[in-house]
C-alpha cells in the first residue's frame, strides 16, 4: 500500500513534469526534474571520461578480490602452494 501511494505521488509529478516542465515542492521550491542534483553536463563534462563513481571502483576491487582468493583456493587445493 505505502509502494502505491508513493508511485501515485511520483506519476503526479512526472506529469507535471511532462506538462509544465516543472513543478513546486512542498517546500516551496521550484524543480525541473527529478533525481540527485548535483549533475549537471558542464560538469560531468570536467570530470572527463576517467571520473568513475565510487560504488563502481568498490565493485571492481571486491571483485577483484574474489577472484584472488578463489585463484589461492584453487591452487592450495590442487597442492601447488607451500604452506
Amino acid at each position: 500500500m505505502i509502494r502505491q501511494r508513493v508511485r501515485a505521488g511520483l506519476n503526479v509529478i512526472k506529469q507535471r513534469l511532462a506538462r509544465d516542465g516543472k513543478f513546486v515542492s512542498k517546500a516551496g521550491k521550484v524543480r525541473t526534474r527529478l533525481g540527485r542534483p548535483g549533475a549537471e553536463a558542464h560538469k560531468l563534462e570536467l570530470a572527463g571520461p576517467g571520473a568513475v563513481p565510487r560504488y563502481r571502483y568498490r565493485q571492481d576491487r571486491q571483485a577483484s578480490w574474489a577472484r584472488h582468493r578463489h585463484r589461492h583456493r584453487a591452487q592450495a587445493e590442487a597442492g601447488l602452494l607451500a604452506t
